[in-house]
């Protein structure tokens, strides 16, 4: 599927990951094919942004760190919750 966005930013809280993806080096490491992936993935967005953000000003991705880590298994979202929704809302304004 397809979304048509016109432009996507993605805000990354640890530095190694955004000059890793940002910059053409090879790691051979499990590290750098983790980041090969990630870099294979961009590929189909047409323009995108990947940037530092420091960790206390990235409060929708703690956010879901938090509920991610109390489940115990695999789950698939279907949908924003409310609580998720709310932040985004937040942080859009």
């Amino acid at each position: 599927s397809s979304f048509q966005l016109d432009s996507i930013s993605f805000e990354v809280d640890c530095q190694q990951i955004v000059t890793s993806i940002n910059h053409i080096h090879f790691d051979l490491t499990k590290f750098g094919s983790i980041i090969g992936k990630c870099k294979n993935l961009l590929l189909f967005l047409s323009n995108y942004k990947v940037c530092f953000v420091r960790r206390k000003t990235n409060s929708v991705a703690h956010l879901l760190s938090k509920i991610i880590n109390s489940y115990a298994d695999l789950y698939n979202f279907n949908y924003i919750s409310h609580c998720i929704f709310q932040k985004i809302m937040n942080e859009l304004h």
